[in-house]
């Protein structure tokens, strides 16, 4: 009977192959089976400034200053950037900054001078990093300073909302009165 009907035969094959075939793809789509129904970001969402201290526009006193930028997820403690921006002054800083326990908390101690508007860029690549591999968007923090003065480090981080005790800020035994060096005192 196959023989008889041999043109038939394959003009039905041929037919079944293309009814199980998927139809053919628009201009500029994926071909049929290269479609990814889920995208999945590497490393989750990019990390954003949930508060500071100073907070944004705020205006607060001069001389010692806590600043401090607490960021929605943990973040790499290695991984971090403060730079001058064209929007105002830079203060003068520490060296590094310090995360604090929480993971999610940077700390920098500055000195600000009075009566002046200061801008922070935070970010610039390379920059603040998540502990999930994300880099922070290029954010710049603005603020200014009055003319009271905040003269030791104690009362810096009083008016951060901090305390001593907040580790990693004093890694030894420290009346919180003096600038942190770069070693322990010696016993």
């Amino acid at each position: 009977m196959f023989e008889r009907l041999g043109g038939m035969t394959a003009l039905l094959a041929a037919g079944a192959a293309l009814a199980q075939s998927p139809p053919p793809a628009a201009p500029g789509a994926a071909p049929p089976g290269k479609v990814v129904s889920e995208v999945v970001v590497p490393g989750g969402p990019q990390p954003k400034v949930a508060s500071s201290f100073p907070a944004e526009g705020a205006t607060v006193s001069a001389g010692e200053l806590a600043l401090k930028v607490i960021f929605d997820q943990p973040m790499t403690a290695s991984k971090w950037a403060y730079a001058p921006s064209a929007a105002g002054s830079f203060p003068v800083c520490l060296d590094r900054p310090r995360l604090l326990a929480d993971g999610k908390t940077f700390l920098l101690l500055c000195q600000v001078k009075p009566n002046t508007a200061y801008a922070i860029a935070l970010g610039p690549a390379p920059g603040f990093e998540g502990a999930a591999g994300r880099d922070l968007a290029p954010t710049v923090l603005k603020f200014s300073t009055n003319d009271q003065i905040v003269d030791d480090l104690h009362d810096a981080l009083d008016e951060a909302g901090l305390k001593d005790s907040d580790d990693p800020i004093m890694t030894w035994n420290d009346d919180g009165k003096t600038p942190p060096t770069s070693a322990p005192p010696s016993s």
